[in-house]
C-alpha cells in the first residue's frame, strides 16, 4: 500500500510538471507567434500602394489597367496596361506616368478595322506621322489590334 501511495505521488509529480511545461511552452510560443505578428504588421504597414491605387491619378480616363495592349493567340496570356507598366517600371510623378528614366508616358490606339474603310491608307499615315511625333518626346505604349477582328 505505501508503494501505491508512492507511485500515485510519483505520478501526481510528473503530471504537474508535464502540465508546467506544456502552458510554459504554449505561453512562450504564443509570445513568439505574437512578436512575429506584430513584426508581419510593421512590414505590411510601410509596403508600397498597390498599383491601382498609384496609378488611377495618372491614367487618362479612357485607358483602364485591365485594358489589353496586345493580343496573345497562344496559351500566353494577353498583355495589360498593368503588365506593360510594370515593364517600364512606371511612377506617377505630379500627375503624370512616367517611365524609370523620367520619361513621360503616352499611350497610343490605332485604328483597327475587320473591313477597312476608302480612306485608311490617308488614316494610316496620318497615325504614322502622330506616332513618330509622340516617340519623340515620350516612351509610348502602343495598342495593337485585335487579330481576331482583323
Amino acid at each position: 500500500m505505501a508503494d501505491s501511495k508512492h507511485q500515485k505521488s510519483e505520478r501526481a509529480v510528473i503530471i504537474a510538471l508535464s502540465v508546467f511545461f506544456l502552458l510554459t511552452f504554449l505561453f512562450v510560443g504564443s509570445h513568439s507567434v505574437s512578436a512575429q505578428t506584430k513584426k508581419k504588421r510593421k512590414t505590411s504597414v510601410t509596403k508600397k500602394k498597390p498599383m491601382a491605387e498609384t496609378f488611377d491619378r495618372c491614367l487618362p480616363k479612357e485607358i483602364k489597367l485591365e485594358d489589353i495592349v496586345s493580343f496573345s493567340l497562344d496559351s500566353k496570356p494577353n498583355v495589360t496596361v498593368k503588365d506593360e507598366l510594370s515593364r517600364l517600371k512606371a511612377k506617377c510623378v505630379n500627375g503624370k506616368l512616367v517611365d524609370e528614366k523620367g520619361k513621360e508616358i503616352k499611350f497610343f490606339r490605332p485604328s483597327c478595322w475587320g473591313n477597312p474603310p476608302a480612306d485608311y491608307a490617308e488614316i494610316l499615315e496620318r497615325e504614322r506621322k502622330e506616332l513618330a511625333e509622340l516617340q519623340k518626346k515620350h516612351t509610348v505604349i502602343i495598342f495593337k489590334c485585335n487579330p481576331l477582328i482583323q
